[in-house]
Parts: C-alpha cells; structure tokens; sequence
C-alpha cells in the first residue's frame, strides 16, 4: 500500500515538474521572438497562452 502512494506521489512531481518545464520552454521562445521587434506579436500570443495554461492549473 505504500510502495502505490509513493509511486503516484513521484507521478504526480513528474507530471508538476514536465508542466513547468514546458511553460519555461515557452517563455524562453516569447523571449527570444521578443528581441525581434518582428516577432512581437508572436511573442505576446506565446505568452498569453503560458498564462493560460497557469490559470488551467
């Protein structure tokens, strides 16, 4: 029985620790598309949907 809870307890720190790695991968990207004043507008959609994706959480 506690050999399941720490399994699903290392689970779910996995699942948190893939979300946040994937919301810093997107803002890295908004970052670096806002250093060209080109790709603004791209940058600001990336990081409204890091946004979304936090308040989802």
């Amino acid at each position: 029985m506690n050999d399941v809870r720490i399994d699903q307890d290392t689970r779910q720190r996995q699942r948190t620790a893939a979300k946040a790695r994937r919301r810093a991968v997107m803002i890295g990207q908004a970052l670096a598309l806002a250093n060209d004043p080109d790709d603004l507008a791209e940058s600001k959609r990336v990081l409204e949907d890091v946004g979304e994706m936090r308040a989802a959480r």
